[in-house]
């Protein structure tokens, strides 16, 4: 709800500054507000004192920053992909790194197995050509998430009313390449 207190033509947002003005103005300190008849208490010092509903705005910058830390949170820290490989790998930032160096450093020994930690911590013997495969498939992962995300913000852009915005479900899913 979004209180308003309106007192000799300016209207306030936290009763902090309405107390404040009544104090300069009348010198007079309040005590508590009551929790029942709160537009009553006002009213005896010349407040008048008002609930709306917050703007569907306000609404929608909320769900919209809920989006976005929850896909720092998965694109960071929770990312993971079903490979083509036949495994389930990590996709956050952290895996995408650690991949890139290991191609840096098997690129001049592309013939070698590569020992590679799944998201399970499983081993698996990769060739250079598998983790490359791995590296494009941790890229288009990111891509997708980034596609689920503007998906969300779409929805949050479209809806008109809280309980549309509330009916959003905020998640995020690796994709399955082993089905392509």
């Amino acid at each position: 709800m979004l209180k308003k207190y309106e007192y000799n033509g300016v209207v306030y947002s936290t009763e902090r500054d309405v107390r404040k003005a009544l104090f300069l103005n009348i010198r007079i300190a309040l005590g508590k507000t009551p929790t029942e008849n709160v537009a009553e208490f006002w009213a005896k010092y010349g407040v008048i004192y008002t609930e709306e509903e917050e703007p569907i705005e306000f609404f929608k910058t909320q769900k919209s920053f809920a989006i976005k830390q929850a896909f720092l949170n998965w694109r960071n820290n929770q990312a993971t992909l079903i490979s083509s490989l036949g495994f389930k790998a990590d996709s956050n930032e952290r895996a995408n790194t650690d991949v890139s160096g290991i191609l840096v450093a098997y690129e001049d020994n592309q013939d070698a197995l590569i020992t590679f930690r799944d998201a399970d911590n499983e081993f698996h013997a990769l060739t250079y050509a598998q983790v490359k495969t791995l590296q494009k498939e941790i890229i288009e992962n990111g891509n997708h998430a980034y596609a689920q995300k503007w998906a969300l913000d779409a929805q949050v852009e479209s809806a008109t009313t809280k309980e549309e915005l509330d009916a959003i479900e905020v998640k995020f899913e690796g994709k399955n390449f082993a089905k392509e």
